[in-house]
This record gives structure tokens, sequence and C-alpha cells, in this order.
């Protein structure tokens, strides 16, 4: 779970990174708003695709790998008393962690999805107790506190006696009717869904507030396409700019900032636009193939049979007992060589493991000298380590 979210996290640092430094200041919005929530729902993917990619493997590599990282041919240890209570302790102790965690994750994710509920019946309480009008594919709320215009969906917020005396520029509804049409309020939705999930990582925070900003771009453009008066436009921004927020919602005003008000005079350059866009979509190929589960196969042979072959004809399971030159066992360390996996003899001197009849054990104990044992044709074997005298 841990990797997942250090790949998933890395993910997304390294695609709002990319949208930062080659994508933002463009005139490409509409690719943006496809990047941002793309970006979203790909670092949450990526960490457990698993792709199969060519990287020349030798049989030798498939072999170390395969025991490397096959749950079916891990040893198999002999128990002991001793032994036993402490893998008991160290599982009850990892537990109790992971109770704690859950815990505290589902704690924190009830509080956060309860005010997101609340934020959401608060919305359709002031559009039901309120005056609608029909306008255009929207429906205007009119409100009669003092507001700034912002949208939930299909609906239009708008302060009423501002409506009603025509103080409601064409600009506005333009702006407004663009975040009805394309359905801005949906990524918005989204984004926070995803955030409950992962309320713990604070670069969703940063995709949010991107993904606004981006919305305001296209509308604004929207706007300076239909109205043809920039330095007007920004005048209005600048004049009517406010703090006012509303959860959940686009806002006319959402942080009207000197970003904002640039994009409008940046011209749009297709050639530049095209590089990026290759760029882009080129490091988030190499992007998935870094951090997705990579399998590796060489030329046509097919890995899975391979391995199997490897399993059924030449898995064996051996048995031995380790004793001292008085005949008394010894808990000596059994390892199998090359793959760094092994067991520890029991009380007795008694162990089983699981290795291929070409491989090597090496047996090692404090104060005596090490051996190593070639498997060969033997299944059992008693073994006498002699004291190390040096030692």
């Amino acid at each position: 779970m841990l990797i997942y979210i250090i790949k998933s996290t890395l993910c997304l640092a390294f695609f709002i990174g990319l949208y930062y430094l080659f994508l933002e200041r463009e005139k490409m919005h509409q690719f943006n708003r496809f990047y941002l929530l793309s970006a979203i729902f790909l670092s949450l993917f990526i960490p457990i695709l698993d792709i199969s990619i060519d990287f020349g493997l030798s049989f030798d590599q498939l072999y170390v790998e395969y025991f490397s990282s096959q749950e079916t041919l891990k040893p198999l240890v002999v128990s002991t008393e001793s032994s036993s209570s402490l893998v008991t302790s160290g599982q009850t102790e990892r537990s109790i962690s992971n109770l704690y965690f859950w815990i505290g994750y589902l704690l924190v994710f009830v509080v956060l999805v309860f005010r997101f509920i609340k934020n959401l019946a608060a919305i359709y309480k002031t559009i039901r107790v309120n005056k609608k009008v029909v306008y255009k594919n929207s429906n205007l709320v009119l409100l009669e506190r003092e507001t700034e215009s912002h949208t939930f969906f299909k609906y239009i917020f708008l302060n009423k006696s501002n409506y009603n005396s025509k103080r409601v520029a064409d600009e506005v509804l333009t702006h407004e009717l663009t975040h009805v049409k394309q359905l801005h309020t949906l990524d918005v939705i989204l984004i926070e869904l995803v955030h409950l999930l992962f309320w713990f990582n604070p670069l969703f925070i940063i995709y949010k507030k991107a993904i606004k900003l981006n919305h305001e771009f296209i509308a604004d453009n929207k706007v300076v396409e239909k109205h043809k008066n920039v330095y007007s436009y920004q005048k209005m921004l600048i004049g009517i700019a406010s703090n006012y927020r509303v959860h959940l919602v686009n806002n006319f005003n959402f942080i009207v900032t000197k970003k904002r008000l640039d994009m409008m005079n940046i011209r749009k350059n297709e050639l530049k636009i095209i590089i990026n866009k290759s760029g882009i979509i080129f490091l988030v190929f190499v992007l998935i193939l870094v951090f997705s589960k990579n399998s590796t196969s060489q030329n046509k042979i097919n890995k899975s049979n391979y391995l199997e072959n490897i399993t059924n004809a030449k898995t064996e399971i051996i048995k031995g007992k380790i004793v001292n030159e008085d005949g008394e066992g010894i808990q000596a360390i059994i390892i199998v060589r090359g793959v760094d996996s092994g067991v520890k003899c029991n009380i007795d001197g008694d162990f089983v493991i699981r290795a291929l009849s070409n491989q090597i054990l090496d047996i090692s104990h404090k104060g005596y000298q090490s051996q190593e044992v070639k498997i060969g044709e033997k299944k059992s074997f008693n073994i006498n380590l002699i004291k190390d005298l040096k030692n």
C-alpha cells in the first residue's frame, strides 16, 4: 500500500510539474482540461498497471528473478515455540498499527464526506428556496443577499437586485454560460470525490486550483471571442474582484490574478502547441513505463510456462539437521545461494527448505566455521559444524 501511495504521489507531482512548466501559459485550455483530469486518474492507475517489455533477459536472469519474487518458492520454516511467539507478537503489533491507521483514516474520511454532503445540501437548498428564471440552456437563481456570480451545473447564481435593474453585464452571463455548457462543475465534483479518498495527499489541492483556474481561462476566452473587447473585460474583472467564495462552484471572480489577465493577451502559437502536446504525450508514456509494474520477456519465450517448468521439474523440499561436535542441535542459518532466501533451524537443529537440485546451501552460525552443501540428488542432510577457533 505504501509503495502504491509513493508511486502515485510521484506521478501526480510529475504531471503537475509538466503542466506548470509547459502547458499553463499556452492557449490550449481544452487540452489542459483533459490533461489535468487524465493526470489524476493515470496517477491512480499507473502504479497497478502491468506492462510487458522486451529487455532481452537471459534465462539465468529470469531464473534469479523468479526465485526472488515468487511466493510459492519461499522457504518452509520449521516453527519453534520461541519463533512462533516472536512471529505472533510481530503480527499483533502490525495488526494494531494497521487498525489505528484505518481508524484514523476513516474518521477523517467520514468528517470530510459529511462536510461535502453538507455543502451540496446547502447549494440545493439555495436553489430550492430562491426564485429561478430560465435563461437559454441554464436557470438563473436570483439571490436576495449580495453575491458574485457563480455556477453549479446548469444553475447560475446572481444577485436579484442587480438582475432586475439590468446591472448584470452580458460578459458575465457569457462567462457563466460557458461554465454551464462545458459542465465545469462536473470536473470540480470529480476532483473533490478523489480528494475525499486521498485526503492525506496535498497535491490534490494544487490540482483543484489548477483545474478551477483553467476553467476561468476557458470562460474568459469565450467572452473575449464573443465580445471582442479585451481591455473592457479586464477592467470589469478588476472592478468587481472580491474574495467571495462558494465551495463546489465556479466563481466568476475565482482568484482574479495577473495570470488570468495576462492570459487574455497571449497570442496562440500553433507550432508551439503541437510541440508541447507531442512532448507531453511522450513523457507520459515514459512515466507509465517507469512507474507501472513492468514484467519482462525475451524474444518469444513464454515466461509463465518457463517458470512453471522450473517449479514442476526441479523444485525439491530439502530436510536436514545441523549439530555440533557433541551432537547437539544448532540453530544455524541456511541460505540458498544466489537467491537470498533461507531459514533458521529450530532448537533441535532441524530445518526444511525449498530449492533446486543444482543449488548450493550456505550454512553458518556464530562461533562455528561456515559450510556449503551442494544439493544434488540428496533430499536429506546431517551436517556437523566445527567450532571456529579463530573466534
